[in-house]
């Protein structure tokens, strides 16, 4: 552990999380670029939050299929995880942000709450929004263990999604050695 400490000394605390915002940041530009090159012609993902300059370490995002369906968050996460790399997929524990983010940034048409009745807790949300699947995203996040490499293994994976249909992935995903059963 004091290796730890004497890293984090070494380097400082404002320029190891300058160092995690790099990171988030080259993952945005790149993913910015991404655009399937049949169907829709659309782009991979839609990026979510504020401004470049009023954001941390982390990135949070949905994937489109290449008809421009949104792919489940909860099914992007099981294919990253056949990669290798850990997101953290839904609403982050956060419900109000939320459902703010949705209507604002996402768009309502990805978020289906039922606008005849107020849904006021966590669990009554889950039950009949979040594991419905559409409603939340994806969150990559950067840290003291972050390097270049697990950034552009991300980006890898995204090329992945690259001209795919939601129910492929999900077939993919169910298929995996990853997800087996032995």
């Amino acid at each position: 552990m004091a290796h730890g400490f004497e890293f984090i000394a070494q380097l400082g605390l404002e320029e190891l999380g300058a160092r995690s915002c790099i990171l988030a940041r080259w993952l945005e530009a790149q993913l910015a670029e991404l655009r399937h090159d049949i169907k829709s012609q659309a782009p991979l993902c839609r990026v979510y939050g504020p401004s470049a300059e009023h954001k941390g370490a982390t990135v949070m995002l949905n994937f489109f299929d290449c008809y421009n369906a949104v792919f489940p968050h909860s099914l992007v996460r099981q294919a990253a995880e056949c990669f290798g790399i850990s997101v953290r997929n839904g609403c982050f524990c956060n419900l109000g942000a939320v459902q703010q983010a949705t209507y604002t940034t996402a768009g309502a048409e990805h978020c289906e709450l039922d606008k005849t009745e107020k849904i006021l807790d966590c669990r009554s949300f889950d039950e009949n929004i979040l594991n419905k699947g559409n409603c939340g995203a994806v969150r990559v996040s950067f840290g003291l263990g972050s390097n270049f490499a697990d950034a552009y293994r991300f980006y890898l994976f995204a090329r992945c999604l690259l001209n795919i249909e939601a129910g492929r992935l999900a077939d993919a995903v169910v298929d995996s050695p990853h997800n087996r059963s032995s």
